[in-house]
């Protein structure tokens, strides 16, 4: 019964269980790395790939937990660590039924070789986390949600973006976006970010 469940059920934006994993599962984002690697992450599955082309090796990482990494990473180049969004599957599937649910994230920060990590930040944000940036001087990160959710009106429930100032262990949710998928820091003053909306 819980097998026909799943497949006859409706997910995010109404999409029927196959169109949600083809969804999850298309390749989003890629990384340049170092020496031909790069990193391909998923729309939003559970892992990510490492992909060698001089060594024509492909390496699958999966999540340490239940959660789902959003569609995007960020390179800090000098340091070599990935910044990464993530969310929990239990609370995307609680947001079917109720697209104001809250669902927990967090931003964690590796070292791409070494697979130590740190958590930068937890908390309550979205399930589509679409992007990722962090500014020049490493104070800012920001996190955009590629929301497109409507309520029972049919009117879009605005798309959140988080901005965190690691520095100064601040953080800001701004909801007024119709669209927040993608921020870019301006190249003159990194104190200011632009959004699409």
């Amino acid at each position: 019964q819980s097998i026909i469940n799943l497949l006859l059920g409706k997910y995010h934006y109404g999409f029927n269980s196959l169109e949600q994993m083809a969804i999850m599962t298309v390749p989003h984002a890629v990384t340049a790395l170092d020496d031909g690697r790069f990193i391909i992450n998923l729309w939003s599955y559970f892992g990510y790939l490492i992909v060698d082309c001089k060594k024509m090796t492909v390496e699958y990482k999966i999540a340490d937990d239940d959660y789902i990494f959003g569609s995007q990473q960020w390179l800090d180049p000098e340091k070599g660590e990935l910044y990464q969004m993530s969310y929990s599957l239990s609370d995307s599937m609680e947001r079917i039924k109720n697209p104001f649910c809250e669902v927990s994230c967090k931003i964690i920060k590796r070292k791409i070789d070494e697979g130590n990590m740190e958590e930068v930040w937890k908390g309550k944000f979205s399930d589509y986390m679409h992007d990722i940036l962090v500014n020049n001087s490493r104070q800012y990160c920001v996190a955009c949600e590629l929301g497109m959710f409507v309520d029972n009106k049919n009117n879009i429930i605005p798309s959140k973006v988080l901005v965190l100032d690691l520095k100064n262990k601040k953080q800001w949710i701004i909801s007024r976006f119709i669209v927040a998928a993608h921020a870019q820091f301006d190249p003159n003053d990194q104190n200011i970010v632009y959004f699409s909306s």
